[in-house]
């Protein structure tokens, strides 16, 4: 759910419907789907919920933004813009 989360899947009812998909044609091919009681394979709302917005934020945090800030210092080095960066 995390990597279908941070490709852009942001609604409750969609990522069901993945999970369902992986659920009945790549783990279960060819057999009988677990009842939908069984919350390993069949998660709430609340849990899909969760997991979108601790992948959403995980990406936005922890790669894009230290990256984003990283460009942009070395840029206003580079142009000179702050000088008492460099001068320490």
């Amino acid at each position: 759910m995390a990597k279908l989360a941070r490709a852009g899947v942001c609604c409750v009812t969609e990522m069901r419907r993945h999970v369902e998909m992986y659920v009945k044609d790549d783990l279960f091919a060819g057999q009988t789907a677990p009842p939908m009681t069984d919350s390993q394979l069949w998660p709430n709302n609340k849990s899909i919920i969760n997991s979108i917005y601790y992948a959403t934020r995980l990406a936005r945090f922890a790669f894009g933004f230290l990256a984003f800030d990283l460009a942009h210092v070395t840029l206003y080095c580079v142009l000179g813009c702050y000088d008492w960066l460099l001068s320490g």
